[in-house]
């Protein structure tokens, strides 16, 4: 995870009146980037479900 490197310095930035640059926890956003991750891998996994099928249906053809 690169964000650790270089995402989380964006967290430490304010504004010139001092206030947060970044309106958001790290917390918030590590949620937000493993939630994402299990949507994709599961999509992933759809995607490679399928495709197996239509491997294994035109190898029957065959």
């Amino acid at each position: 995870m690169n964000f650790f490197s270089s995402g989380a310095v964006l967290f430490t930035l304010t504004n010139a009146d001092g206030s947060m640059a970044v309106p958001t926890s790290i917390g918030l956003t590590v949620g937000v980037m493993f939630v994402f991750k299990i949507i994709g891998a599961n999509v992933l996994r759809l995607i490679l479900k399928t495709r197996n099928k239509k491997v294994n249906a035109q190898a029957k053809v065959a």
